[in-house]
């Protein structure tokens, strides 16, 4: 089963999901309620937030799912010591995967990364010292 056919069996629980982010919105203000046991309250305000980040982490796999792979190329870093694919700068949050080894299985893998730092730019979600000189790299749109 390829990406879209996940995010296509996904849609009514994205669509479910939005209802309940719109219903929560509107019903559930975030403040505590006045007349409530203030820990019980407390515990409710927490799993409604972790209830909210759950469901919005959702949809956007669900978006990402959807999106094409419009670039692929060699991912490096330019004398500014910017990432780039292909010679293209990859502005700061750009996400994208990569063509990484995994010590744990043994073998090559695609994974998310986003690219990050504020001095020096490297790829979160790999260690900072991971040299991405020569990395497969793609981008999703």
């Amino acid at each position: 089963m390829d990406f879209k056919m996940i995010a296509e069996a996904l849609k009514d629980i994205n669509k479910a999901g939005a209802g309940f982010l719109a219903w929560l919105d509107m019903e559930q203000p975030g403040d505590i309620r006045p007349e409530t046991d203030f820990a019980e309250e407390n515990l409710r305000q927490e799993i409604l937030c972790e209830l909210k980040e759950h469901i919005r982490y959702i949809r956007l796999l669900t978006e990402y799912m959807r999106k094409d792979i419009v670039k692929t190329g060699i991912v490096d870093r330019n004398e500014a010591g910017e990432i780039t694919i292909d010679g293209i700068v990859l502005p700061l949050m750009t996400e994208l995967e990569v063509l990484v080894y995994d010590c744990d299985l043994g073998r090559d893998v695609w994974t998310r990364v986003f690219v990050g730092g504020s001095r020096r730019r490297y790829l979160v979600g790999l260690d900072r010292k991971c040299n991405v000189r020569g990395i497969p790299g793609r981008i999703r749109e």
